[in-house]
C-alpha cells in the first residue's frame, strides 16, 4: 500500500454496486431485522481490524468469531460484508502479524461455512487473498487459509474458480512481483514467496490457466527470481516456480539457454534452503530435459563446485544432493569426466563432508553416494583407473578413527557392507580393483593402537563376502593372515614367551594390554579358521602360563582362543586333568560348535571317565563343586556322547547311594560328602536320564528331598519326558509310603510327598495313593495326617472327589475334622479344613442325596456309626449329616416313606451292634420323628414300648423314651410304673431319658422316689462320668427353677464342671456351655464370678466362652451387687487383663477371645456398679476403685488391650452397638472386627481421658488408623449416646437450675447454669474425633460475674475434659457443683484447680495457716508425696493445718 493512502471508512463503497447513499455498510437503516445497537457493535468490530494495535486487532476478530457462532441470523454480517471484504484483503496482504493473519482466516472460514452463497458477487475480490495465504511462510497461517478455501469452494470447483480469478490475480501480482509497492523488505519477501508459489499452485489447474501464466517467461521471467538479489524466500520460491514451469513443459529450447546458467550458478550457493529445492529435482530434471547444457555452462565449474558442495556436507540439501550426484555426474559426458582433479575433489568432498555434524547426519547417503560415485567412474567412465583404487579404502580409515565397536546407529556400520558389495559388483564384472597392498597396510598400520575397531572392520568385512566371490575371498584371507600373523607376534612378546629368558616376566602393564587384545585374537583366530588352519601356537601359550602360574583371567581368555582350535583345545585337557581350576577354566559355558568334532568321539568319553574318577575319589567339597561344573558344561551342551558316561554315572550313584543307607558306621562328614557328589552327579546328568538313572533318582529324592538344595533337582523332574518320570515317581512313591507307615516324624516326609505331587502328570492319582487307611489309622491323634492332607489337597486345590466318594472311611475322617483334638490347637490347619469340608465334602454330599444314593448314605451312615464307637466326640458329627442327609431342617424331604424306614432301620441296626452306644439312638430317634409320617412313626413307637416293658434293658428304654412324643398324655401313668420299676432294680444314667421324657410331659409331681434321682444327678456331676447322659435333664428342669433341688449346691457343681472333669470332647464342652446359659434362672448376686473367670483363663473352647460371658453379663445387667463393695478384682480376671494376645494369625485364638472378653465384662461390671452407685449417691465400690487404678497406673495393659483391638479393625469395619457376642464368628475376619469395635466402643465411651493418653502414645501410622475408625464409626455412636444420656436424666439436671440443649448435627451440647441473679453459660463443642480430641468450651454468657471467675471455671472445664473418665453429662454437674461452690465464696484447691474432688468428692478443707489458702486432703498429701517436702505449694512454708 502505497504511503499516504487513507484508510477512512469511504473507502468501503468502493465494493458496492449500490450508490454510497444507500449502502447499509457505511450507513444504518432503520427497516433492518438487527437493531442499530447491534449494527454499530459489530461496525465498530470490523473497523477495529483497521488499527495499528496487533493485540486489538486480535481480540476484535475473536469478538466477531464469538457472535457468529452464537447468532442465527446472519443480516446483519452479509450487509456489513463489502467492509469486511476490504478488510480481509488489506490484512492478508499488509499485516506482518501471523496471529492476525490467522485470525482473519478462521472468521473467513466461519463466514464461508454459515453463509458462503453471499459472497458470489465477491469472488473476484476475495480470491486473491486466498491464494496468496495458501502458501504463507506460517504454517498454521497456511493450513487455516487451505481451509478457509476449501470450505468455500468444493474441490470439484478449484479448477472453474482459478479459471475464473486467474487473470485478475496476475494483475494484482506482477505490480508485488516487480516491487512496485513501498513496503518493508520482509513484508515484500512474504508476498513475493506468497504470489510466485501461488503460480505454482495454479500451474497445475488447467491448460487456460498455464495459458495466462505465460506472462512469466516473458516479462517478470521467472527464473530471474533466483538471483542473489532477491531475498532467500522469493529465490525458493522462484526456483519451485520454475520447476513446474519445466515440469509442464511449458520452457522452450531457447528459454533453457537462458536459464540454465541462471540456475546452474546456484550449485555453489551457500543457502540452505536453495541446494535443497535445487537438488530435490531441478538440477537433475533440467539435465533430463536439456541434453546440451553442458554448451551453456562451464562443466569444470560445475565439477568444482559439486565438490564444495558435497564438502559442505550437500549445504544442507541432505539426501536429495547425495541422491542426485551420481545422476548428475551421469549425464555429463565422460570424456568432461577424465579429469583427475576434479574427480578426486568429489570424492575427497564427500569424505570431508563426512567429518561435520551435518554431514554425520546424512552420514548413510553419502557413503553411498561416495561408492556410488567411486563405482560408477571406476567402472563405465575413467579409463586410467590406477589412482581410484586408494580411495576405495577412504571410508575404512574414517571407520577405523573410531577406536571402539561402532555404535548400531552409526553411518560407519555401513562401511564394511558398502565395500564389499562394491567390490563384488566389480568382481562379477572381471574389473576387480588391486587394492590388497592399501588396505592391509592401514589395518596393520591400525591393528595394535586401534585393535576393536580393526577387527570389527575385519569381521563384518569377512561376514559380508560371498562365497562364490574368489577375488574377494583371497582379499579377505590375506588380510586375516597378515593381522593374525603380526598380532601373535605381538602378544608372544607381551607374554614374555618370545624367549627362554623372558618367561613369567611379563609387566603389568603388558598384562593388562594382553587382557584387552586376547579377545580380539580369539575373534580372528575364529575368523581366519573359516578360510585356513592358523598357525596356532596357542597350546604352547597354554602350557607355559599354567606352568608359570599366570593370572585366570589370562587363562580365561587364552581359553577362548583354544575352543576355535579343537584339537588343540583336547591337549590342553588332557593336559590340566591333574590341575583342576585349569580344567574348569577350559569348559565352556556355552555352546562351541567347533569342539563338537573331539568331544563327540570315544576317545574323549575315556577323558571324561578320568574326570568322573575324579569327582569319586575327591574328599574336598570345593575340589567336587569345580569337578561337576567340569562335567556340566559339557553334558548340558550335549557335546558329549552320553550312553557310555552314564553307564559309570549311574554305577557311581549306586555306590555312594549305598554309603548313605550306612548311616551308623560311616562318620557325618563322609555322609554329608555322599550326599553331595549324588547331587551333583545328578546335577550332570540333568534331564538325559535313563531308567536306570530315574530309579536311583527316586530313590535319592525320597530320602533326602526336603532338604533345599534338591529345589533344582526336583525342577528338572518337571522337564524331562513322562516315560523317564514315572520310574521316578513310582520309586519315590513306594519308599515313603513305607516312611510314611514307619516314621512318627513327617517334618521332612510331607515336603517330598507336595513336591512329589507338583511334578506328578497325574497329580490326583499320586494324592490318593498317600491316604490309604493303614496312613490315615490313627488320625484321632496324629497331627501329621492332617498336616498332610492340608498340604496335599487343600493347597493344592487338587480335587480328589472320587477318592471321597469311593471310600467312605475317608470321607468320614475328613467330615469329624472338628472333633479331633490334635487338630483345635492349630487354627489355620483348623480353618484350612472346615473351608474344604463346606466347599467340597458337603457339596459331595448333597448332591449324592439328590440323587437319592442309598448305597453311598448308608455306606457313609455305616463309617460314621463305626467311627462313633472308637470316639464319641463324633457323634456329634454323626447327628449333624444324618440331619443334612434327611434334610429335617427343610420344609420337605426328597426321601419317600420307603427309603426313610429302610434308612431308619439301617441306622438301628448298626447302633444298637454295641450297647455301649445306644446313646445316640435318642438323638437318631429325634431326627427321624420329625420326618416320618404318623403312622409309621407310630408304628416305631409301638415296637419300642412292648420291647422295653418286656426287658427294662437300656438299648429299649432308650430308644422309647427318645421316640415318646411330648403331648403323649396317655402312656404317662406306664411310664411312670416303668420308671419307679427301674428305681427298684438300680437307677442306671441312662434311665434319665424316661425321667426326662415323663418332665417334658408334665409328670414332674408324679415322679417317684424324686431323691434317688437327685443322688444320682449328683454324683454323676462330682465324677465327671457319663456327663452327657445328665446334663439333658438339667436343662430341662433349669426351666423350673421353683421345683429344683438344692439350687446353689447344683449352680456350683455346674459351674465346676468344666474344670474339674478332665478330658472333655468338643461335644461334652458344647453341652456344659449349653447348660451355662440355662442357669441364668438361677444365677443372683452370689455368683461364683471367680470360678467363672477361671473357666474363660484356662479353657480355650469358643463356646465355652460365649456362655459365660452370657453368664457374667446377666449377672451385671440384672443383680445389683451389693457384696462387692469390698471385693477387688477377680483374680483370674486380673490374670487375664495381663495377658499379652497373638494378632499375627489370620484367625482370633481361643485366648484371645476370652481376653476380649474379660475387659468387655470388666468395663461392664464398671458401668453397671457405677451408676448403681451414683443413683443411691454411694461411694465407690472397691472393685471399681481397684479397676481404675489398676488402669491408671499401668498404662501399659491399656496399651495392649487397645492395640490388640486395632490388629483385627480394618477400613471396612463395622460397629454394632446391639451386636451380641454370641453371634461372633472367631474364624471370620468381618465378624471379629465387629467384636473388637464393640469392646472399643466400649473402652473410650467409658474411659475416654484413658483412651486419649494411649491415641497420644502411638506411633503415626497407628495413630492415624486410630483416628480414622473413630472418626468414621465410634464417635457418632458415642456422640449419640451422650445426647441420649442427658435426654434421659433431664429431670436429674433440671432439678438443679440447669438448661442443656443438644444438637447432633452441631456437634454442640450448651449448658445454663442460673442462681439469684448471676447467669453462666458454657458451650462444648464436641470434635468429630471424640474422646481422642477432648471438647472444646467456650463461656459464652455471664451476668453479673468478674472475668478472673470465668476464666477460672474455664480453667476446671479443660481439666474436666482432659482428664476424667466420665459421661459428658456427669462433667457438666461436676462443673456446675463447682461454679456454685465458687459463687458462695469456695475457692479451688490450687494443686488439682478443682474445687469438687474428682475421686472422693471432697472440698478443699486443709488450709494453710500461713497464706490461708485451702487444698483438698488427697491433693496435699500427693503433693507431700511427690515433692518430698512437707511445705505448702505456694508460699513454701512448713505446712500446719
Amino acid at each position: 500500500m502505497k504511503k499516504g493512502q487513507d484508510s477512512g471508512i469511504n473507502l468501503f463503497a468502493g465494493f458496492s454496486a449500490a450508490m454510497a447513499s444507500q449502502d447499509k455498510s457505511l450507513y444504518y437503516s432503520p427497516e433492518s431485522p438487527y437493531s442499530e445497537t447491534q449494527y454499530y457493535e459489530l461496525k465498530n468490530l470490523i473497523e477495529k481490524c483497521a488499527k495499528k494495535s496487533q493485540n486489538t486487532k486480535t481480540k476484535a476478530l475473536n469478538k466477531i468469531s464469538e457472535i457468529c457462532e452464537s447468532t442465527k441470523d446472519f443480516t446483519l454480517f452479509i450487509d456489513l460484508l463489502p467492509s469486511w471484504i476490504f478488510l480481509f484483503g488489506k490484512m492478508i496482504r499488509y499485516d506482518m502479524d501471523k496471529t492476525v493473519r490467522e485470525g482473519a482466516f478462521r472468521v473467513q472460514a466461519l463466514f464461508f461455512s454459515k453463509f458462503k452463497r453471499n459472497f458470489v458477487n465477491y469472488i473476484q475480490e476475495i480470491f486473491t487473498p486466498l491464494w496468496l495465504g495458501r502458501n504463507d511462510p506460517c504454517k498454521e497461517v497456511a493450513e487455516m487459509a487451505k481451509k478457509a478455501f476449501s470450505t468455500a469452494f468444493p474441490e470439484n470447483k478449484h479448477v472453474m474458480v482459478v479459471e475464473k480469478c486467474i487473470e485478475k490475480y496476475i494483475k494484482e501480482v506482477i505490480p508485488i512481483l516487480n516491487k512496485e509497492l513501498q513496503e518493508s523488505e520482509e513484508l515484500m519477501e512474504r508476498l513475493m514467496s506468497c504470489a510466485l508459489l501461488g503460480i505454482k499452485d495454479a500451474l497445475v489447474m488447467s491448460e487456460n490457466v498455464r495459458q495466462h501464466c505465460r506472462v512469466f517467461l516473458e516479462q517478470p521471467k521467472v527464473w530471474g527470481f533466483v538471483e542473489v538479489a532477491y531475498r532467500p524466500l522469493v529465490r525458493c520460491a522462484g526456483l519451485m516456480c520454475f520447476d513446474e514451469f519445466l515440469g509442464q513443459g511449458m520452457i522452450s529450447q531457447d528459454l533453457l539457454n537462458v536459464a540454465v546458467p541462471t540456475i546452474f550458478a546456484l550449485i555453489g550457493e551457500k543457502n540452505r534452503l536453495i541446494q535443497q529445492v535445487l537438488w530435490d529435482k531441478i538440477i537433475v530434471s533440467i539435465m533430463e530435459k536439456f541434453p546440451r547444457f553442458s554448451t551453456c555452462v562451464n562443466v569444470a565449474k560445475i565439477l568444482s563446485e559439486l565438490a564444495a558442495c558435497a564438502s559442505r556436507a550437500a549445504s544442507g540439501a541432505g539426501p536429495s544432493f547425495y541422491l542426485a550426484i551420481v545422476k548428475v555426474l551421469s549425464l555429463i559426458e565422460k570424456e568432461k569426466l577424465q579429469d583427475k582433479k576434479s574427480i578426486e575433489s568429489i570424492l575427497s568432498g564427500i569424505i570431508k563432508g563426512l567429518s561435520s555434524e551435518e554431514g554425520s547426519f546424512h552420514g548413510t547417503y553419502a557413503l553411498n553416494a561416495f561408492y556410488e560415485v567411486l563405482l560408477y567412474l571406476y567402472y563405465k567412465v575413467v579409463n586410467n583407473k590406477a589412482f581410484l583404487e586408494t580411495h576405495f579404502i577412504d571410508p575404512v580409515i574414517l571407520y577405523l578413527n573410531v577406536n571402539s565397536k561402532i555404535n548400531a546407529t552409526s553411518y560407519l556400520l555401513s562401511v564394511p557392507k558398502l565395500l564389499t558389495q562394491t567390490l563384488s559388483f566389480l568382481e562379477s564384472k572381471d574389473q576387480f580393483p588391486d587394492i590388497t597392498k592399501p588396505i592391509t597396510e592401514i589395518l596393520l598400520k591400525n591393528l595394535s593402537d586401534k585393535t576393536e575397531a580393526t577387527i570389527y572392520f575385519i569381521e563384518d568385512f569377512s561376514k559380508n563376502t560371498q562365497e562364490n566371490h574368489e577375488k574377494s575371498k583371497t582379499l579377505v584371507c590375506h588380510i586375516l593372515t597378515s593381522c593374525y600373523g603380526q598380532m601373535s607376534i605381538e602378544l608372544e612378546g607381551k607374554l614374555g614367551f618370545a624367549n627362554q629368558a623372558s618367561i613369567g616376566k611379563i609387566t603389568i602393564e603388558d598384562l593388562g594390554d594382553v587382557k584387552n587384545k586376547l579377545p580380539f585374537y580369539s575373534k580372528l583366530s575364529q575368523l581366519l579358521s573359516n578360510y585356513a588352519e592358523p598357525d596356532a601356537k596357542i597350546y604352547d601359550w597354554w602350557v607355559k602360563a599354567n606352568n608359570f602360574s599366570y593370572p585366570q583371567e589370562l587363562l580365561l581368555l587364552l581359553s577362548q582362543v583354544l575352543f576355535v582350535h579343537p584339537e588343540l583345545w583336547l591337549r590342553s585337557v588332557i593336559f590340566s586333568l591333574s590341575d583342576i581350576n585349569s580344567l574348569i577354566i577350559l569348559m565352556p559355558e556355552n555352546f562351541e560348535n567347533q569342539l563338537v568334532k573331539v568331544t563327540k568321539t570315544e576317545d574323549f568319553v575315556g577323558v571324561m571317565k578320568d574326570i568322573l574318577n575324579r569327582l569319586e575319589s575327591t574328599d574336598s567339597l570345593q575340589i567336587l563343586g569345580k569337578v561337576s561344573i567340569c562335567l556340566q558344561r559339557l553334558v548340558r551342551k550335549d557335546m558329549v556322547l552320553m550312553d557310555n558316561l552314564r553307564e559309570s554315572i549311574n554305577r557311581i550313584i549306586e555306590n555312594l547311594l549305598g554309603v548313605l543307607g550306612m548311616k551308623n558306621s560311616v562318620s557325618e562328614n563322609i555322609l554329608n560328602l555322599s550326599f553331595a557328589k549324588i547331587f551333583e552327579l545328578f546335577s550332570i546328568l540333568h534331564k538325559k536320564l535313563d531308567n536306570t538313572s530315574a530309579v536311583l533318582l527316586g530313590q535319592y529324592l525320597a530320602y533326602h528331598g526336603y532338604k533345599t538344595k534338591l529345589n533344582d533337582l526336583w525342577e528338572v523332574c518337571k522337564e524331562i519326558p513322562i516315560e523317564t518320570l514315572l520310574p521316578i515317581i513310582n520309586t519315590c512313591q513306594t519308599i515313603l509310603k513305607d516312611q510314611l507307615l514307619s516314621s512318627e516324624n513327617w517334618s521332612s516326609l510331607i515336603p517330598i510327598a507336595k513336591k512329589l505331587v507338583s511334578i506328578s502328570h497325574q497329580p490326583q492319582q499320586t494324592i490318593e495313593s498317600f491316604f490309604t487307611a493303614e496312613i490315615f489309622n490313627n488320625f484321632y491323634t496324629c497331627p501329621n495326617v492332617w498336616v498332610l492332607f492340608d498340604h496335599l489337597v487343600i493347597q493344592t486345590s487338587i480335587k480328589i472327589l472320587s477318592s471321597l466318594e469311593q471310600n467312605p472311611w475317608f470321607l468320614t475322617k475328613v467330615l469329624g475334622f472338628s472333633l479331633v483334638p490334635c487338630i483345635n490347637s492349630n487354627i489355620l490347619l483348623y480353618s484350612s479344613l472346615q473351608k474344604y469340608v463346606n466347599s467340597t465334602c458337603n457339596p459331595l454330599i448333597n448332591t449324592k442325596v439328590q440323587a437319592h444314593d442309598l448305597s453311598f448314605i448308608e455306606n457313609l451312615l455305616k463309617e460314621l456309626t463305626q467311627v462313633s464307637k472308637s470316639y464319641k466326640s463324633f457323634r456329634a458329627i454323626q447327628i449333624k449329616y444324618l440331619k443334612i442327609i434327611l434334610q429335617n431342617d427343610q420344609d420337605s424331604s426328597t426321601w419317600d416313606q420307603n427309603e426313610l424306614l429302610s434308612l431308619f432301620t439301617f441306622c438301628m441296626n448298626n447302633i444298637q451292634e454295641d450297647s455301649e452306644y445306644t446313646v445316640l439312638i435318642c438323638d437318631v430317634v429325634s431326627i427321624f420323628k420329625s420326618v416320618l409320617s404318623k403312622d409309621n412313626y407310630n408304628q416305631t413307637l409301638e415296637k419300642w414300648r412292648n420291647l422295653a416293658f418286656e426287658t427294662y434293658s437300656e438299648v429299649p428304654i432308650r430308644i422309647y423314651s427318645a421316640c415318646i412324643p411330648d403331648d403323649d398324655l396317655s402312656s404317662l401313668p406306664q411310664d411312670i410304673q416303668c420308671l419307679e420299676k427301674l428305681i427298684d432294680q438300680g437307677l442306671r444314667p441312662t434311665d434319665l431319658s424316661l425321667a426326662l421324657s415323663i418332665v417334658r410331659r408334665g409328670g414332674f409331681d408324679q415322679i417317684p422316689q424324686l431323691e434317688k434321682i437327685e443322688l444320682l444327678v449328683i454324683s454323676i456331676l462330682l465324677e465327671g462320668n457319663e456327663v452327657h447322659e445328665v446334663l439333658p435333664y438339667i436343662q430341662r428342669l433349669l426351666s423350673s427353677p421353683e421345683r429344683l433341688f438344692n439350687k446353689d449346691h447344683l449352680f456350683e457343681l455346674i459351674i465346676n464342671l468344666p474344670l474339674h472333669t478332665k478330658n472333655l470332647t468338643p461335644p461334652q464342652l458344647l453341652e456344659i456351655s449349653e447348660t451355662f446359659t440355662r442357669i441364668f434362672s438361677i444365677a443372683d448376686e452370689n455368683t461364683d464370678e471367680e470360678s467363672l473367670y477361671k473357666i474363660l483363663s484356662e479353657i480355650t473352647s469358643v463356646n465355652m466362652s460365649k456362655s459365660v460371658y452370657a453368664l457374667l453379663e446377666y449377672v451385671y445387667r440384672q443383680v445389683e451387687i451389693t457384696r462387692t463393695r469390698f471385693q477387688p478384682i477377680p483374680e483370674f480376671a486380673s490374670k487375664l487383663l495381663s495377658y499379652v494376645p497373638n494378632v499375627q494369625s489370620e484367625v482370633m485364638e481361643g485366648k484371645t477371645f476370652s481376653y476380649i472378653l474379660t475387659w468387655m465384662l470388666l468395663i461392664e461390671k464398671y458401668r453397671m456398679e457405677k451408676y448403681h452407685r451414683e443413683s443411691k449417691k454411694e461411694p465407690l465400690s472397691e472393685f471399681m476403685v481397684c479397676f481404675k487404678d489398676l488402669l491408671e497406673n499401668t498404662p501399659e495393659i491399656v496399651t495392649v488391650f487397645l492395640t490388640t483391638l486395632m490388629g483385627y479393625l480394618h477400613d471396612e469395619s463395622e460397629l454394632d452397638s446391639e451386636f451380641n457376642v454370641a453371634w461372633t464368628d472367631v474364624l471370620n475376619e468381618d465378624s471379629c472386627a465387629k467384636l473388637c469395635c464393640l469392646a472399643m466402643f466400649k473402652f473410650l465411651s467409658t474411659f475416654p481421658s484413658l483412651g486419649r493418653n494411649w491415641w497420644l502414645g502411638c506411633d503415626r501410622f497407628l495413630s492415624n488408623s486410630v483416628q480414622k475408625i473413630v472418626k468414621k464409626l465410634i464417635s457418632p455412636t458415642i456422640l449419640l449416646q451422650e445426647i441420649r444420656n442427658i435426654e434421659n436424666r433431664q429431670v436429674e439436671w433440671k432439678e438443679k437450675n440447669l438448661s442443656i440443649e443438644t444438637s447432633k448435627a452441631a456437634r454442640n451440647i450448651t449448658a445454663v447454669f442460673s442462681k439469684s441473679e448471676f447467669t453462666v453459660q458454657v458451650s462444648l463443642q464436641i470434635p468429630t474425633d471424640y474422646p481422642l480430641s477432648p471438647p472444646e468450651p467456650t463461656v459464652t454468657k455471664k451476668v453479673k460475674i468478674s472475668e478472673d471467675k470465668v476464666r477460672r471455671w474455664l480453667l476446671s472445664m479443660v481439666q474436666l475434659l482432659q482428664q476424667e473418665n466420665s459421661s459428658l453429662l456427669e462433667l457438666l454437674l461436676a462443673w456446675k457443683e463447682h461454679v456454685e461452690r465458687g459463687l458462695d465464696g469456695i475457692e479451688d484447691c490450687y494443686i488439682c484447680y478443682y474445687l469438687v474432688h474428682p475421686t472422693d468428692k471432697s472440698l478443699p478443707n486443709l488450709p494453710c495457716q500461713v497464706c490461708q489458702n485451702k487444698f483438698h486432703k488427697l491433693c496435699i498429701q500427693k503433693w507431700f508425696s511427690s515433692s518430698h517436702n512437707a511445705t505448702c505449694p505456694l508460699c513454701r512454708n512448713p505446712f500446719r493445718s
